[in-house]
């Protein structure tokens, strides 16, 4: 008995003892957390919570076509798409990898740029079972051979297309990934010690404010980042790595694909000293965005900074500098400033600077671009600035016996600090061209700059309303940001490809000329930072736009106070021979805007105008005028908006008609006529006097059509009608010319159309009734037909000549179909549009082609079609009422209203 229980016992160890055994050979140890096998030189730290869902949508935007091809981002891409396959459509680990996160993160080394490490944890299976299970799964990728790291047993697999390296192991439940062995030895020495980014407070903040719903989690360490910087920048500039070092600890961002580009959003994190230059701005409330106003709208990059404590904030930024030691150097400057000059310069400046402040480069000619670099300060009283700059100006050019300088230039005062030597380096390294800046106070910011032509180049834009704010393709990447600021830098990429070569080195560089083609389909970057008085809420975003060369500074904005309530309408000035645009709001105000949207008057009026505004030279010495009717007066104002002699004409009785506007012998000699609710007609001099001698006072019915005016064979025919169809052809004083015996009953939504050809048969007047059964008035008096088909009541009808043969073709839009007939009543074409399609307005496209427009209020289109039928290039356009186009040097040029109460003027190339 004894020797049966000794023999149980131990068969029962040599069990225990073997199954020991076998659970050790399997490895099943407690899974680790991927964040803890990430080495902690990472300078990038992606997450991604599915990445399958990242890849699909990255490949269903637009620019993955573009950067998908780019050489240095394959080895990226590949090493993606290899776990993207791993566990789409590998069976075998396809459940044991779902729903994992991956984590990776980037290095650099010493003999690379960018190395990167990758940690997935598993869902369940044993390492050892998931190592066989993976090299497997990728052994056809490339060529694979076994290795041991520290020793755990790995694996490396090299692709020859795109050449890369990959170097692996399965580890404490983690899948371990890189591109370099040295640092997937760094990742096993860290599990086996237990140390991790973990212990970094900084960290652990970032990676619980991290979003959940979103293709990845982006962390960038910035105490790692200067070593990569080393990679990019001129050797000459590596003194900024500190700066970058020294700017916060850690952000995190949320990364989300869109259309339009990459849109970061997150927060950023520092310690809890004034060792980083981002804790300046923590208890700083941050300031809402109006600089734009201010910058020119050639600009290719700015970095402002806002802040609403000046005095903390200098505070501060003393402490800062005393923090780094750079703070005696500043004070040694200042102090021999003040013994020198007597003035104590920090007060000067803190006195008038109000409560943002920053850098703009305007698009650079060369890879120096000191003349295009300026400094930009709000100022809390303008005038104060003004005093205290020119009082400085005054002091330091009698101090060092040199002329003073103080000119106006297009109304705005320039002045000159002429310091030289004594203020280079007090505002920062690489501005030493700023030794005796020019300055000039422009409404309340400051500006200066290096010389007086790069001075005037800057007032030139302000004052001709091109600015940064007014820039379409800037308006609409500022939709993508906050409304509100601490830092924000902005970088029009394709503008400032000479700034980037004064700074990168000849290999990035190179990266970037090799791909210039695909990157240049990014418009711009933006980055914004925004204290919550704990940490800061951040922004990046990069914006594609493959197209925005073509639309660059194609489109400027207006800005009414309310909805339009006329088509803009293009207008001539005739002071500097420029097209300005004219439009009346439904507040009965008046503007004039010029091409980029400059408001050049504003004229409150005292109800809605009625009539197209036309352009006259009343005085016949090519200063041009406005004139238009409402229901009850007859304007007449200048290019500044003020009444000219004898206008307004107030009517006996509201308008019936719109105005109508007939010249003589085209020589200037202009009668202006209109009917009213009275049943009378009125005819008027330019002078806003009655014509003596006109007879045509009285008609038996109300008269409902506008005059229209033919020059025929030396005879003037003043053509209207009544609403019982009667139809008058007058001569000058208002006789009957030629009595139309057939009275002609019109559509409801058409006028009288007036067409004038060499061929006789072809010139008259026309209209349609109710059933579209066209009527033409030959001159003689005369009625014939033509029946091109049956419309409804409401149908629009219109007669031009679009295609410049000399015949009239016949307009019809009905029941959402446009159709055209030439007057043998063929069908040139027909085109169906849509249900909220407005009334058609004919185009003139040049000298003797027309075009039929429309605005669909649904989709917010204009649409243009053209003698045959074709949408005309360039359209559609965004818009939200009828359009006026002109042809300007090549171009096409077109107004209407646009959203948010304002008035677009759009430009095709």
């Amino acid at each position: 008995m004894k020797n049966w229980l000794i023999a149980i016992v131990v068969a029962i160890a040599l069990l225990a003892g073997g199954g020991y055994w076998w659970y050790t050979l399997q490895e099943t140890d407690i899974a680790s957390d991927p964040i803890d096998a990430i080495p902690k030189s990472a300078v990038l730290i992606i997450s991604y919570p599915d990445i399958n869902a990242v890849w699909d949508k990255f490949e269903e935007q637009d620019y993955y076509e573009s950067i998908f091809p780019i050489a240095e981002l394959q080895r990226y891409f590949s090493r993606n798409l290899l776990l993207d396959s791993l566990i789409r459509y590998d069976q075998n680990l396809k459940k044991t990898l779902s729903g994992s996160t991956i984590w990776s993160s980037y290095h650099t080394t010493e003999t690379d740029s960018l190395l990167v490490f990758h940690a997935i944890e598993a869902n369940g299976q044993v390492s050892n079972q998931l190592l066989k299970s993976l090299t497997a799964s990728i052994s056809g990728s490339g060529i694979l051979s076994n290795i041991s790291v520290n020793g755990q047993p790995g694996f490396k697999l090299v692709v020859k297309e795109p050449f890369y390296e990959l170097f692996g192991t399965v580890t404490n439940g983690l899948i371990l990934l890189s591109s370099s062995e040295a640092l997937l030895s760094e990742s096993i020495s860290q599990l086996n010690v237990g140390k991790s980014l973990k212990n970094d407070d900084v960290f652990r903040k970032a990676v619980d404010v991290a979003g959940q719903n979103v293709e990845a989690n982006v962390f960038i360490n910035y105490s790692n980042a200067p070593a990569y910087l080393q990679k990019v920048l001129k050797p000459t500039l590596l003194h900024q790595e500190k700066l970058i070092a020294d700017f916060a600890s850690w952000t995190e961002l949320d990364l989300n694909l869109n259309d339009n580009g990459f849109t970061l959003n997150g927060f950023t994190y520092t310690t809890d000293s004034l060792n980083q230059f981002l804790n300046l701005f923590l208890d700083q409330e941050p300031k809402s965005i109006d600089f734009p106003d201010y910058l020119p709208s050639n600009t290719a990059s700015f970095i402002f900074f806002g802040i609403s404590d000046l005095i903390s904030f200098s505070a501060d930024y003393r402490e800062f500098l005393s923090v780094h030691g750079r703070l005696a150097k500043m004070e040694s400057k200042l102090d021999s400033i003040e013994k020198k000059y007597g003035v104590d310069l920090e007060q000067n400046v803190l006195s008038w600077m109000g409560k943002a402040y920053g850098v703009c480069i305007t698009e650079p000619r060369s890879s120096s671009f000191s003349e295009d670099t300026y400094w930009i300060f709000e100022a809390r009283s303008a005038e104060l600035a003004k005093k205290l700059l020119s009082d400085l100006s005054i002091t330091v050019s009698k101090k060092n016996d040199l002329e003073i300088f103080k000119e106006t230039i297009s109304g705005i005062e320039f002045g000159q600090l002429k310091m030289g030597e004594d203020l280079i380096g007090l505002i920062g390294d690489g501005y030493q061209d700023f030794g005796s800046p020019f300055y000039m106070v422009i409404e309340n910011y400051v500006v200066f700059g290096t010389s007086k032509e790069a001075m005037e180049q800057y007032i030139q834009y302000l004052q001709a309303d091109r600015t940064l704010a007014k820039e379409l393709s800037f308006s609409r990447f500022i939709e993508n940001l906050s409304s509100s600021f601490n830092v924000f830098t902005y970088h029009h990429l394709a503008r400032s490809e000479n700034i980037l070569q004064s700074y990168l080195n000849r290999e990035a560089m190179g990266v970037l000329s090799r791909n210039k083609n695909a990157l240049g389909k990014f418009e711009a970057l933006g980055t914004q930072i925004t204290s919550t008085g704990s940490s800061f809420y951040s922004n990046i975003f990069l914006r594609y736009d493959p197209e925005w060369e073509a639309s660059e500074e194609s489109s400027w904005k207006g800005q009414l106070d309310v909805e339009g309530h006329t088509t803009p309408k293009f207008v001539k000035n005739h002071v500097s021979n420029e097209y300005e645009v004219i439009v009346q709001d439904k507040k009965n105000q008046l503007y004039l805007f010029n091409l980029v949207g400059k408001q050049l008057f504003k004229r409150e009026l005292p109800e809605p105008i009625e009539s197209e505004i036309v352009q006259i030279d009343r005085y016949k010495n090519e200063n041009l005028q406005y004139v238009f009717n409402t229901k009850n007066f007859i304007f007449m104002i200048d290019r500044n908006g003020k009444d000219v002699k004898g206008f307004p004409v107030e009517l006996k009785s509201q308008a019936e008609t719109v105005l109508s506007l007939v010249e003589y012998d085209n020589n200037r000699d202009y009668r202006l006529l209109i009917t009213c609710k009275n049943k009378r007609i009125y005819n008027y001099e330019v002078d806003g006097t009655g014509v003596k001698g006109w007879r045509h006072n009285r008609a038996g019915d109300p008269t409902i059509h506008p005059f229209k005016h033919l020059f025929v064979k030396g005879k003037d025919y003043l053509i209207t009608g009544e609403s019982d169809g009667k139809i008058h052809l007058l001569d000058r004083r208002g006789k009957n010319r030629v009595k139309v015996e057939k009275y002609v009953p019109s559509s409801k939504n058409n006028h009288l159309e007036v067409f004038k050809s060499s061929n006789s048969k072809l010139t008259g007047i026309y209209i349609t009734n109710k059933d579209g059964l066209v009527h033409r008035i030959a001159l003689d008096g005369e009625v014939s037909t033509m029946n091109p088909g049956k419309f409804s009541p409401e149908h629009y009808f219109k007669v031009a000549d679009l295609n410049g043969d000399g015949e009239p073709e016949f307009i019809f839009c009905d029941l959402n179909m446009l159709q055209v007939f030439n007057y043998k009543k063929e069908k040139i074409f027909e085109q169906r549009i849509a249900p909220s399609a407005s009334r058609p307005k004919l185009v003139k496209l040049d000298s003797d082609q027309f075009g039929i427009g429309f605005c669909f209020s649904d989709s917010e289109q204009l649409i243009l079609f053209d003698s045959n039928g074709e949408t005309v290039e360039g359209f559609p356009l965004s818009g939200t009422s009828l359009f006026d186009l002109i042809n300007v040097k090549d171009r096409i040029i077109v107004c209407s209203s646009g959203g948010e109460n304002t008035v677009t003027i759009q430009t095709i190339d």
